[in-house]
């Protein structure tokens, strides 16, 4: 369904990154506001600069150097052949290339965020991989298509959960699109209050 199905997941353009970035400016958020998710919203080339030399240096981010331990531990190595797995909080996609491979040709990744900067950028980065979808998604609201209901084999959160404005209303949708013995996986490196 997913790979018949393109129309339903949502990659913006350059000018709906900008658009996203003046909406949130209007609303008289800044990146100095205590509303850590602002800075997903600052000019494209200031923001994949910023955080793929964040995010994507292993030598400032430790967990870099786990990735392949951690999808395995979600079931097992290979045991996620053929599986759908849903990251929210996919930013600049650096567990794309293990889940990918992780899922195989017959299976899919499906990388969601609220930044339309780092779905554009991710977008870019991983054309080529034909098995991993990525779509926009909203602070509240992951914005899947309703036919994945109940089919999602895995939802993985890295360093996504202390963003979360509304952890009720995400872990509920989590729970709807879950097929029966699903996993959900979070890691988390930030204490919360949740």
């Amino acid at each position: 369904w997913i790979q018949r199905h393109e129309e339903q997941f949502h990659i913006p353009t350059l000018k709906e990154i900008n658009d996203a970035k003046e909406a949130h400016a209007k609303n008289g958020k800044t990146d100095d506001d205590e509303d850590i998710n602002s800075r997903f919203f600052q000019d494209y080339d200031t923001m994949i600069a910023e955080f793929t030399a964040k995010m994507e240096d292993d030598s400032q981010r430790e967990i870099l150097h786990y990735k392949q331990q951690i999808v395995n531990s979600i079931s097992g190595a290979n045991n996620l052949r053929d599986c759908v797995v849903v990251e929210v909080g996919s930013g600049t996609g650096v567990f794309i290339p293990e889940f990918s491979d992780s899922v195989g040709e017959n299976g899919c990744y499906i990388g969601l965020d609220i930044s339309p900067g780092f779905i554009y950028y991710a977008s870019q980065r991983f054309s080529d991989l034909s098995n991993v979808k990525l779509s926009l998604s909203e602070e509240n609201d992951l914005k899947l298509p309703s036919a994945l209901k109940g089919k999602i084999d895995a939802f993985f959160l890295c360093a996504t959960y202390h963003h979360l404005s509304d952890v009720t209303a995400v872990l509920n949708q989590i729970y709807d699109y879950l097929k029966p013995g699903g996993k959900l996986v979070i890691v988390e490196f930030k204490k919360h209050h949740h």
